[in-house]
């Protein structure tokens, strides 16, 4: 009997885990949610960049301005 509870119990568990998991955003990061607005993407996005990165976009756009 207590091994028929615990398996119910299991299966419970996985089966709520399941459904919890499927009603969550398809979306891993919020940067990438076309639903939210564009500052909260970009906001996000630059959250999750360390200073290196930063300085590399940095260096980048100022290349690309200065090209012109």
């Amino acid at each position: 009997m207590k091994k028929v509870c615990l398996l119910i119990l299991v299966l419970s568990l996985s089966a709520a885990t399941f459904i919890l998991r499927a009603q969550q955003s398809p979306y891993e990061f919020p940067f990438r949610n076309p639903a939210l607005s564009f500052d909260e993407r970009v906001n996000d996005l630059v959250s999750r960049m360390t200073l290196q990165e930063k300085a590399k976009w940095l260096r980048l756009i100022l290349n690309r301005v200065s090209s012109r």
